[in-house]
């Protein structure tokens, strides 16, 4: 799940399992599956809330987003006016960070082979 070695550098398993104490979590997934599971669930979780802090601008978890879509009094609004914006933002946040590439080349439209590979791969950054 990680290297010991990678201690110090800053995003790593190994560093932010230090950094959050979750000492239950191996090197081994095998050793405990569940601790890893929920390790993984807090490090994605983390790097989720820090994206969407980041991308509306704000100082930390507490502070007013300074998007402009997300007015302090959107809440008045209807249900509809506010999923719409809520989404708008979502997309946004999901399109800024995760970019997803052709590695293997252009799929070919009207291929049948429901096993090839569709070649498309999901890299997220994270900064």
């Amino acid at each position: 799940m990680y290297d010991t070695k990678s201690g110090m550098e800053r995003g790593t398993f190994y560093q932010l399992r230090n950094l959050i104490n979750c000492r239950n979590v191996k090197k081994e997934v095998k050793s405990d599956v569940n601790a890893a599971e929920d390790f993984i669930e807090i490090v994605v979780t983390g790097y989720i809330v820090s994206a969407v802090v980041s991308y509306l601008g704000m100082a930390c978890i507490d502070d007013t987003p300074r998007d402009t879509i997300l007015s302090p009094d959107m809440w008045m609004e209807d249900d509809s006016v506010r999923k719409s914006a809520l989404m708008g933002v979502a997309s946004a946040i999901v399109d800024k960070h995760i970019d997803l590439a052709t590695e293997f080349g252009q799929i070919q439209e009207g291929s049948d082979d429901s096993s090839a590979e569709s070649g498309i791969n999901v890299f997220i950054g994270l900064a």
